[in-house]
């Protein structure tokens, strides 16, 4: 059976991104001491040591610059040849494949007590004897290197190696007054009408940018299959880019979909093809989460979602007074290519809530470094269930920034309320 990372293994990977992303550093070797802090201290995997290597040009050797957990001990001259025999096979085939796991030939390393390894390449490669060779590789080892480790290293490496050009450009992209000025009344023009009615669902979206511009994302779409019957979809988004970038992700994101939805009904084929183009064109950005429910005509109201590594989307029955979170049926969008993601369904009864949010909701902090969080989100969609679509969104929102207003960081909230309507009793 195949492994699986859950969504909270799926968030703390998603908080190592960001933050290997956000943070400014002074050096490439301080950016990548850090991701190999990060990585091993993570309990997701059972990783046991990491460490990185710096390709010598000149001697053609990749020379040991740092390492750090349990079997941390080889000497700090340690250095591996490009001419080896053994080495040689696995330190080529990165520029082909950027991450492999094997199992270790090097005795040095073995006596070490490293039996199994992955390699990682980041950042540029330069060639040597004909032949590519990244100028940073990753090493990671442990008694099980699972295949989920292996994906997600292949999107850490990713991530770091982005993070290492914007330090070899010396600068993030430049923030003018003029075009983010531009991009916030692109922005502004892009989102719709807070309120909208679909049959007998009362929705109703709202948009709090952190500044001028941001990464977040909501628009309602509606289409027609080829019965004639109308469908509602309802899509919330978050580009972890931050400003002008994210915009730039937000507007492609919206309209791509748009056309996807245009030339295709089917939302797992959109995926595929939104997620294709986001990785094709946003080679040196961040990713996408994104969630797409979409509201049909059918007399037990199926709803259907697709959720991209998105904060899973709460629904209350309010039969049962249950909660229900929606969570991802795939993984984030723009990573990788050719993703595959599945599509689920629930149901809406009559007097259901279904809302969908942005992490600057769940995770909004207070003075103490207490995060909002999910217990207390779907806490208020119980309490305020009776309610219009609209006083549900306005409730929260006051909520989250009541409960946020001493926090110096504040991302941007977006939020979406999809009730529908109870039965009216004679």
């Amino acid at each position: 059976m195949a492994e699986t990372v859950t969504y909270h293994d799926q968030k703390k990977i998603y908080d190592i991104l960001d933050e290997l992303s956000a943070k400014e550093y002074e050096s490439e070797a301080e950016l990548l001491k850090s991701a190999i802090q990060r990585v091993v201290d993570s309990s997701i995997f059972s990783i046991t040591d990491g460490r990185f290597w710096i390709l010598d040009t000149q001697q053609e050797e990749y020379k040991l610059h740092f390492q750090y957990g349990k079997n941390s001990d080889l000497p700090k001259d340690y250095a591996i040849s490009i001419n080896d025999s053994g080495a040689s096979s696995s330190l080529l085939e990165l520029s082909k494949r950027r991450s492999i796991i094997r199992k270790e030939t090097d005795q040095k390393l073995i006596e070490s007590g490293i039996e199994h390894y992955s390699l990682t390449g980041v950042g540029p490669t330069v060639k040597l004897k004909s032949k590519d060779y990244f100028i940073y590789v990753l090493g990671f080892n442990g008694d099980y290197l699972s295949s989920a480790f292996y994906d997600t290293i292949s999107i850490i490496s990713r991530v770091i190696s982005i993070s290492l050009r914007h330090l070899e450009d010396g600068r993030e992209i430049n923030k003018k007054n003029k075009d983010l000025a531009q991009a916030a009344k692109i922005q502004e023009n892009l989102f719709p009408e807070h309120q909208k009615y679909f049959l007998d669902y009362d929705i109703y979206g709202l948009c709090i940018p952190d500044s001028d511009v941001g990464g977040d994302y909501f628009d309602y779409i509606t289409s027609k299959d080829r019965l004639g019957d109308e469908h509602m979809g309802i899509v919330i988004s978050d580009a972890s880019s931050k400003g002008l970038p994210a915009a730039v992700q937000s507007l492609f994101v919206s309209g791509a979909l748009k056309m996807g939805m245009a030339f295709s009904s089917r939302i797992s084929n959109t995926m595929v093809q939104l997620n294709n183009l986001i990785h094709d064109a946003f080679p040196y950005e961040r990713f996408v989460t994104m969630v797409y429910i979409e509201l049909t005509k059918s007399s037990n109201r199926l709803l259907l979602y697709a959720n991209a590594g998105h904060c899973p989307p709460i629904r209350y029955k309010i039969a049962t007074d249950e909660i229900k979170l929606l969570h991802p049926t795939g993984g984030l969008l723009g990573v990788m290519a050719d993703q595959k993601f599945d599509v689920d369904n629930t149901r809406m009864n009559e007097g259901d809530v279904l809302i969908l949010y942005t992490d600057g909701i769940s995770e909004a902090m207070d003075q103490n470094g207490n995060q909002f969080g999910l217990d207390r989100l779907s806490n208020l969609v119980k309490e305020h269930h009776n309610k219009t679509a609209k006083q549900i969104c306005l409730q929260i929102i006051n909520e989250v920034n009541s409960f946020s207003s001493d926090d110096s960081y504040i991302d941007d909230r977006t939020l979406i309320v999809v009730k529908r309507k109870p039965k009216i009793s004679n």
